[in-house]
């Protein structure tokens, strides 16, 4: 009869502990089935949480956070102007594993362009398989008009990838993955398609999949 329920906002850890805790007691209180919440974290701000305070958290009943790594290269992190480093993220994880929160993550495909595509391949594979994340949910990179990265693009800095070299990409990034019980997904594949499947059990049947899909013939 239990049952999850997650609070939909930005980045709720960034709150004081105070105020998150407040609202767990209004979920026991009004939602007294629900026994797993959710909700959205920044790297910097479970690392800024004490020990103690992300036991409490848990203890009230938060077990589920969904971060975006977006990318494992320092340099790609740099240039999006993420404000985190990729150790900033692994020790994040670190500390949710040690107090048993289960964390969500979300990459996207294309960040660094064509120039550090190879970085972020290999340096977003190498994080990932350094932690133990729930799911990884793949993003399509969109650029947005009137920003930094859009002028990065106009002036022929930043070289997007086509659809298919984002694809090409993210095969390369799963045959790099070594996780064990992790669902991975991606609903933007090509504009189109959508690919799931839990690893490892599903690495061979995507894999193969983005192969058909990458040579053009049917999903």
């Amino acid at each position: 009869d239990n049952s999850s329920l997650f609070l939909l906002g930005q980045n709720s850890l960034s709150l004081p502990t105070t105020h998150i805790l407040k609202v767990l007691e209004y979920v026991k209180e009004y939602f007294p089935k629900v026994d797993r919440v959710g909700i959205y974290a920044r790297a910097e701000d479970i690392n800024a949480k004490p020990e103690r305070e992300l036991s409490l958290l848990r203890n009230y009943g938060l077990r589920t956070l969904h971060i975006g790594l977006e990318s494992g290269s320092d340099e790609v992190l740099a240039l999006m102007n993420k404000g985190t480093t990729a150790a900033e993220f692994l020790e994040a994880c670190r500390k949710l594993d040690a107090f048993g929160f289960s964390y969500h993550l979300t990459t996207i495909g294309g960040l660094g362009g064509i120039a550090l595509s190879e970085i972020h391949i290999e340096e977003t594979a190498t994080v990932l398989n350094r932690i133990n994340p729930a799911s990884i949910w793949q993003l399509k990179l969109f650029i947005w008009p009137n920003t930094p990265l859009a002028d990065m693009r106009d002036r022929g800095d930043f070289v997007e990838l086509t659809p298919v070299e984002v694809l090409k990409e993210e095969r390369e990034l799963l045959a790099r993955l070594e996780l064990k019980d992790c669902f991975f997904m991606d609903t933007t594949v090509l504009n189109q398609y959508t690919l799931m499947g839990r690893l490892p059990e599903a690495k061979s049947s995507l894999i193969a999949a983005m192969d058909r899909l990458i040579a053009g013939g049917a999903p």
